[in-house]
């Protein structure tokens, strides 16, 4: 008699709810502390200053490898909201965001995707920011797509390009070349000007990539990272 497939214990355990809010919780911390321990120094335009002060709603935009700080750059007064899609990690990554205090949008897949678009919408009609990574969630690394601009498009905010670059950080082998910056790290923070999409979606994509990569490239070299080392 064939004996019922059952998942390994690590992968059981992963399962569970308990573990997964204790160990996200962990993870939250963690980012925390190593926050703590950067040395950070900003660029940002003045036209983009009033988007990150919290004065006006805007939807921000960040390559996915670029985002294990970016929560901690949230501007004060005003809720932010990300897309997580509804695969396992994005699960975990729901909850680690939820810890320091930024909500999900789950969407995937046509039908989950409209929805998640949707409650983006509404979120930011509320007067609330969202963000998005153009290239998330499973590339090609740093090629924009077209769901931020649609979404600039429906609702008349801009697009606020954000991303940072660290002397000395662990680079994963993933498809997005994940960045973690190492404790006590250089670290730099580098926002480029609002992006109105217009009528031209093409345009305003290429847009929002071309701003993307140049800020990303100029972090990277301010950083002593070559900037064949960040797209390689």
């Amino acid at each position: 008699m064939t004996k019922p497939f059952r998942l390994p214990w690590h992968k059981r355990l992963l399962k569970q709810p308990w573990f997964q809010s204790g160990i996200t919780w962990v993870v939250a911390q963690l980012l925390r502390g190593l926050m703590l321990t950067y040395r950070i120094k900003r660029h940002t335009p003045e036209e983009t200053k009033p988007y990150l002060r919290g004065e006006s709603a805007g939807i921000f935009c960040f390559w996915h490898g670029r985002m294990i700080l970016l929560p901690f750059f949230k501007p004060k007064g005003r809720d932010m909201h990300v897309m997580i899609s509804h695969h396992r990690d994005g699960e975990l990554i729901a909850r680690v965001i939820d810890w320091l205090g930024i909500a999900a949008v789950r969407g995937s897949g046509s039908k989950g995707v409209r929805s998640a678009v949707a409650q983006m919408e509404a979120q930011l009609e509320a007067g609330h920011n969202v963000s998005i990574t153009p290239d998330g969630p499973r590339g090609p690394m740093h090629i924009a797509s077209r769901g931020a601009v649609h979404l600039s498009q429906r609702t008349g905010l801009p697009l606020i390009p954000v991303t940072f670059g660290a002397a000395n950080a662990k680079r994963l082998r993933s498809w997005d070349r994940f960045i973690i910056p190492y404790p006590f790290s250089h670290v730099e923070v580098h926002a480029a000007a609002p992006i109105l999409a217009g009528e031209d979606t093409e345009a305003a994509r290429q847009e929002l990539e071309t701003a993307l990569n140049h800020i990303t490239q100029e972090v990277d070299r301010r950083c002593g990272i070559p900037t064949e080392n960040t797209y390689a």
